[in-house]
């Protein structure tokens, strides 16, 4: 049985991803021993050494965030030869686990016109006008997974993350050429040096961790300090955070004076190996970025991935998804995991945008439909899908770090949820989640919320002949609190509950009540904690 919990839950696990390549296939580790059957496959590692040994590792503090370092640097990529079968590996000696590494796809929809619009309406759905007077994200850094950015567009080159230490030339822009060559007047960045001491050489605004093995569009070979977007989707992801507002050209990102960090994990053509990604998780946790934009999934549970996001949340970062555009109730990931904050997408009449998946894994809807943002070239366009979503959730989260710096991260999450604008039905559902982001109310002042679930953690398999009682532990503390009710069903979007616990007082990291699995085949049990 799958037993799967977040604060709005879903239990199933679905492997629909497609594998990358037919022979590259991911491997993890018992130990850090490479066993001797591997070797002629000239196996390496998913993470790079350079993030989770030397100087990396000092950077680590906690015991559990040593161990899940360990965990990440067990995991181990191989090129089969061609015709050979993967699972022929399992069973090795030394091997916990092989499967064949995966591919995610962007969360995009096909782009709508080119056309400017001459105003934004997601900022007056979301209250920005209003939040600006409290925060704009200035201080605070937004990790972004894509595709790249194009760094030199009108609208964003003051806007990127620049590290003082690799920025050659001093002038708080990123010039991807040579030290030692100048253009327009001007030597580059790039010395080959990490003056830094991150173990990351040039990386002035982030890194290119793109590395495949099969020959694809573009830049697609090997690790770079030049995340440049071929593809556009970076791009176009960067502009709803932080595009540069008042200078008479293109549009105003919602954290305008945030900075973007960035990872390029996808390719020319969108598409992404896992462990690129889970790197890039690694990398952007090891800088201390404050919130990870992730506008990307498939249906496929990556467990690397997976640990490089429990590796990021304790590290303190937030971690926001876009819930994925199949139009239906659907599981996606990165979107699924703990510790990461699922988006769906409205339109201008704040109605469910049709692409938008839906489940129980939404927790809070923004707009994402007909977004006009930047893109490569400067440029501009308008989009559509919860890749663009998700950003405005993301930067709403670094105006709220920026004005509550030490706000509890399950506490932002929480106040996300509670202060939205519901729609639809009253109260949570699977076609909003909580309700419509709003940014203005996020961050009001006022007694921060927490309404999780801890223990049983998501995606978690139980056998109900040996687990036929689970304790279900977490908190409910709301500002307007009344009371809570924590309920049960079965399957992936239940419409009938089965609640088994009340109660009028709150709790704050405690028992929530108890749930006693049932005794039928079914492989998907959702937990639901409503205060």
């Amino acid at each position: 049985m799958k037993l799967l919990t977040t604060i709005i839950v879903v239990a199933v696990l679905v492997s629909t991803g497609q594998a990358l390549a037919q022979n590259r296939v991911l491997v993890r580790l018992n130990s850090r021993t490479m066993p001797e059957r591997l070797l002629p496959f000239m196996p390496h590692a998913a993470i790079a050494d350079a993030l989770v040994q030397g100087k990396a590792a000092d950077a680590l503090q906690s015991s559990s965030q040593r161990a899940l370092i360990d965990r990440l640097a067990r995991y181990v990529v191989i090129d089969l030869p061609s015709g050979m079968d993967w699972s022929a590996l399992a069973g090795t000696e030394g091997i916990e686990e092989v499967r064949p590494l995966s591919r995610f796809r962007l969360h995009d929809e096909p782009l709508s016109d080119d056309s400017l619009a001459d105003r934004q309406y997601a900022l007056h759905r979301i209250g920005a006008a209003r939040a600006w007077q409290r925060a704009t994200g200035k201080g605070t850094v937004v990790g972004i997974i894509d595709t790249g950015i194009d760094w030199t567009h009108e609208d964003l080159v003051g806007a990127l993350s620049i590290t003082p230490a690799e920025d050659r030339n001093g002038n708080q822009r990123f010039d991807a050429w040579s030290h030692r060559d100048t253009i327009g007047g001007l030597t580059g960045d790039l010395d080959g040096l990490d003056n830094d001491g991150n173990g990351i050489v040039d990386d002035v605004i982030g890194i290119d961790l793109v590395d495949q093995a099969t020959r694809n569009l573009g830049d697609d070979r090997e690790y770079d300090p030049i995340p440049f977007d071929e593809q556009g989707h970076g791009t176009l992801v960067g502009g709803v955070i932080a595009a540069t507002p008042n200078n008479r050209r293109g549009i105003a990102g919602l954290a305008y004076d945030a900075r973007l960090r960035i990872v390029r994990a996808f390719d020319a053509t969108g598409n992404a190996e896992e462990d690129d990604i889970a790197a890039g998780i690694v990398y952007l946790a090891l800088q201390g970025v404050d919130v990870i934009n992730m506008s990307f999934g498939d249906g496929v549970d990556s467990p690397l991935m997976r640990d490089a996001i429990r590796f990021a949340h304790e590290r303190g970062c937030l971690l926001v998804a876009s819930v994925g555009n199949t139009g239906t109730t659907s599981r996606q990931f990165p979107a699924g995991y703990d510790h990461v904050i699922a988006v769906a997408a409205t339109n201008d009449e704040n109605q469910r945008s049709p692409f938008s998946s839906s489940g129980a894994l939404v927790a809070l809807c923004a707009p994402g439909q007909a977004i006009v943002t930047t893109s490569v070239g400067s440029r501009y366009r308008t989009v559509n899908g919860t890749s663009f979503s998700a950003p405005y959730v993301a930067a709403t989260i670094a105006m709220m770090r920026e004005q509550f710096p030490t706000m509890d991260r399950a506490d932002v999450r929480a106040t996300l949820q509670q202060r939205t604008l519901d729609l639809g039905p009253r109260g949570w559902d699977d076609l909003f989640g909580a309700g419509l982001l709003q940014a203005d109310l996020a961050l009001a002042d006022g007694p921060p919320s927490r309404v999780e679930i801890t223990e049983p953690s998501n995606e978690i398999e139980l056998d109900p002949s040996k687990t036929p009682q689970i304790d279900v532990r977490g908190s409910s503390m709301l500002a307007s609190f009344s009371g809570y009710a924590l309920a049960w069903a079965e399957g992936l979007a239940p419409r009938t509950w089965s609640t088994v616990a009340t109660s009028a007082t709150a709790v704050r990291d405690g028992l929530l009540g108890s749930v006693r699995l049932p005794a039928s085949d079914s492989q998907v049990v959702t937990l639901r904690l409503r205060v």
